[in-house]
């Protein structure tokens, strides 16, 4: 550090961390404090350490302070108190600060207290503070209050108060004509097509899209209820996007459909909130479902779910509630079908579980596959049988001609299939074997892939990202092994490799996950340029860093050119190191 100070004249703001270890060597950062001349120090400080390193380097900032002309900004730690009395008194004696940042508004009494003979202009605090306390430790001490910089947190009534003065809200005030009707001299056509804009925005259908489950959106069911016209205009914005958040919701949005037919065409996404069609019942502040009084709830729910089915001839999107858990949408065969023929040319995405059908061991015609021209991701879970060798029920040829994900969760030609993730611990060589070529992303337990009776990278070989699933499998976690990315030729579309893993604290495979990345085949993957496993993330110390089994296998990986990854996507940098005297 001397000689990166020695060589660094020019630094205007310095950043010290006082979390010292006794193992911590701090010589050339006190002999360097001298050689320069910050404008802004900012210190962190979580503990108060007591061994010879940290006061050796307290006690040279104390004397380089009043030697640092251009200081004129202080950024206390989280913890001001933290902060020795001889670096305080040195920011006193030297009177040059003009500006101190400070995290909580208790803190900016107590700093101003101990630097009140520094000609301060401002203390800016960096957590919101309500009016209430401000004015309760600053009403004794108007100088200090003059000082303060801050951001008042207030609630929705204060706020109103202050964001909205009289005259800004003087051109919000109703019309006094009690009987103004908008647009008025318009006809009905422009009068329509302009509320029906209003209402898409009002009624949040973008938002939605994006996440029919989100809950910071205004509520849109009072809408409906304002007239006629914005009944009529606003009822398939209302149903764009359906959420089932009960056992009972297929059969009150069957009812709606069987007395407003034109609204199913309208539905574009329907979401389940829970697996095999065992809905969750839970309070929420969401819309209440129109005619939902008059909704047949006794209505069977395979019948419901034929019904909506029978009547969603635009649907887009058939979901299940949350990315991160797998949930999913369960319906029977027959439902299926129902679906398949009515949204087959719309359908887009597909997360479901089929199989609860009213003839279980009779198996199905794939045929029905093949009105599904539009799907692009399927995420499928089926117990149903297939009569794929039959030559009454041929498998089409077309059949998913567009399908470009696809998942399967238990256990043809997909010319257009790109991504696939097979969650299962399966045999896929067979399914490899005919898809292989097509891939460029693929997931898989590690397990069945050390189960391959062919390399993976021989089985895929344009295959761009690989994800491996190696948590524990009966107790034990499974790391691939060490012929997993071997093969016979050099796989030069594999750029990344993603090994999922749960953070863990033994360290029973810690040697054998660092013989797996330092004996890493690289020569099959020649433009390899990430490995990412997320069971861990980087040490922040120096004597963490020398202990990790990681580092070392990141060093290892980057004279290979393959970057070491943590489970937040942040890529391993080898510290600064000092060799005969000079910097590397």
């Amino acid at each position: 550090m001397h000689d990166v100070l020695k060589y660094s004249p020019n630094v205007s703001d310095l950043y010290l961390s006082l979390n010292i270890f006794s193992s911590d060597n701090t010589d050339g950062l006190c002999k360097g404090l001298h050689l320069i001349n910050p404008t802004r120090l900012v210190m962190q400080c979580d503990k108060t350490p007591s061994n010879k390193m940290f006061f050796n380097l307290h006690n040279a900032l104390a004397e380089a302070i009043p030697k640092w002309s251009h200081l004129s900004i202080f950024n206390c730690p989280l913890r001001p108190g933290y902060v020795g009395p001889k670096i305080l008194r040195s920011l006193a004696q030297a009177k040059r600060l003009h500006t101190i940042v400070v995290h909580h508004y208790f803190d900016a009494r107590w700093v101003y207290t101990m630097l009140q003979e520094v000609p301060l202009q401002a203390i800016h605090i960096k957590s919101p503070v309500s009016q209430r306390h401000l004015d309760s430790f600053t009403s004794s001490n108007p100088t200090l209050k003059g000082l303060l910089r801050y951001k008042i947190t207030v609630g929705v009534s204060e706020a109103t108060a202050q964001e909205f003065s009289a005259a800004e809200l003087s051109h919000m005030a109703p019309s006094l004509n009690p009987f103004f009707v908008p647009m008025s001299a318009a006809s009905k056509e422009t009068q329509d097509v302009i509320w029906s804009h209003v209402l898409y925005f009002a009624m949040s259908v973008e938002e939605r899209a994006e996440d029919p489950t989100r809950k910071n959106v205004p509520r849109r069911f009072p809408l409906l209820l304002v007239s006629k016209t914005f009944h009529s205009l606003g009822l398939s914005y209302y149903y764009a996007h359906v959420v089932f958040k009960s056992a009972q919701d297929p059969s009150k949005l069957a009812s709606v459909l069987s007395h407003q037919p034109s609204v199913g065409a309208n539905i574009r996404t329907i979401c389940a909130r829970a697996p095999n069609n065992s809905f969750c019942d839970f309070d929420s502040d969401d819309d209440t479902t129109p005619n939902s009084e008059s909704a047949d709830d006794s209505m069977p729910l395979v019948d419901a779910m034929l019904l909506v089915f029978s009547k969603t001839s635009g649907l887009i999107r058939l979901m299940r509630y949350g990315n991160e858990v797998p949930f999913y949408f369960s319906i029977s065969w027959d439902v299926f079908i129902s679906m398949a023929k009515s949204s087959g040319s719309s359908l887009r995405e597909c997360y479901i579980r089929v199989g609860l059908s009213s003839t279980p061991s009779l198996p199905q015609a794939p045929d029905i596959f093949s009105h599904l021209v539009e799907l692009r991701k399927l995420d499928w879970s089926c117990e149903t049988k297939f009569l794929c060798n039959s030559m009454d029920a041929p498998v089409p040829v077309n059949a998913l001609a567009n399908l470009e994900e696809l998942c399967i969760q238990s256990s043809d030609e997909l010319t257009s299939l790109r991504h696939v993730a097979l969650f299962c611990d399966i045999k896929a060589d067979k399914f490899l074997q005919v898809h292989g070529r097509c891939l460029r992303e693929l997931e898989m337990p590690s397990s069945s892939v050390n189960n391959l009776s062919v390399s993976i990278l021989d089985i895929c070989p344009n295959l761009s990202s690989i994800t491996l699933s190696c948590n524990p499998s009966w107790g034990r976690e499974v790391i691939p092994g060490q012929d997993t990315f071997l093969s016979r030729k050099p796989a030069a579309s594999l750029v990344e490799i993603k090994l999922l893993r749960q953070e863990f604290r033994k360290k029973d495979s810690f040697a054998e996950w660092e013989q797996f990345l330092v004996t890493f085949p690289h020569t099959s993957s020649p433009n390899l340029r990430e490995i990412q496993i997320t069971c861990f993330e980087w040490p922040t110390n120096e004597r963490e860093i020398s202990k990790s089994c990681w580092v070392r296998a990141a060093e290892r990986l980057a004279e290979r050119n393959i970057a070491l990854a943590d489970k937040t996507g942040k890529r391993w940098r080898p510290r600064l190191k000092v060799r005969g005297g000079r910097s590397s």
